[in-house]
């Protein structure tokens, strides 16, 4: 699916056959979980529901995400026709002839429904939801690396610092450079709250000419996080 979004031939299929848990539909609209439950709730979309170990919770698919990423762009009445017409499209239908030609057909959506963009914005969805899939797959719900203890925040903030991948590899070899990237993306769509972990690790300071032992070097890696906690005092 990582290639989904540079696809001229992706389908309607490829949005509708996704499952997104809600906390995954948040990181993609760069929402916070309840602003999404609330979407829900006012009916702007239907969810699914999935299993997930024994329990039963709320999902939703590409086309949930699409519209709701829309709804600021576009009228409502716009918006419900174009839902309820990507519900019902053949899956097999491509976006491209979808916008461009099934959505034009329909009487003042020639005008009223700026394809282009629809058809761009709908490959750009496909694309994140790759993404987050991807992160989805090697961090877990608490935000760790799987297959380790490590915070995907933590390793972020490391090459967000400036420390290469292969630098951050010869701090972890417990990782791999997919999972490296993996929790760059990771971050990137669900920023840390609160304090922030340090951009440098105690590995890299020593390995710099680090002076003072390690000591000094605990203190020199903890510089920018200080810094970072004093200025909101």
């Amino acid at each position: 699916m990582g290639n989904i979004s540079t696809r001229r031939g992706a389908r309607v299929g490829d949005l509708r056959q996704v499952k997104l848990t809600l906390p995954e539909a948040a990181q993609i609209l760069q929402l916070d979980v309840a602003q999404v439950r609330k979407a829900i709730d006012r009916r702007l979309v239907t969810p699914m529901y999935i299993l997930q170990g024994k329990r039963r919770i709320r999902a939703l698919d590409g086309v949930d995400v699409l519209c709701l990423r829309m709804q600021t762009s576009l009228k409502s009445s716009i918006r419900g026709e174009l839902y309820g017409q990507l519900k019902r499209a053949p899956e097999e239908e491509s976006l491209r002839k979808f916008f461009h030609i099934s959505m034009a057909r329909k009487e003042g959506h020639s005008e009223a429904l700026p394809l282009d963009w629809v058809f761009r914005i709908a490959t750009e969805t496909l694309a994140d939801i790759a993404s987050v899939k991807d992160c989805s797959r090697l961090v877990d719900d608490e935000g760790k690396i799987r297959g380790s203890e490590v915070e995907a925040h933590r390793i972020a903030a490391l090459v967000g610092g400036g420390m290469s991948v292969d630098e951050v590899l010869d701090d972890y070899p417990n990782l791999n450079r997919v999972q490296i990237e993996a929790a760059v993306r990771y971050a990137r769509t669900k920023p840390k709250q609160g304090r922030p972990y340090p951009t440098r690790s105690v590995k890299s300071v020593l390995r710099n000419g680090g002076g003072g032992g390690l000591a000094a070097a605990f203190a020199l890696a903890r510089d920018d996080e200080d810094s970072e906690s004093e200025d909101e005092m």
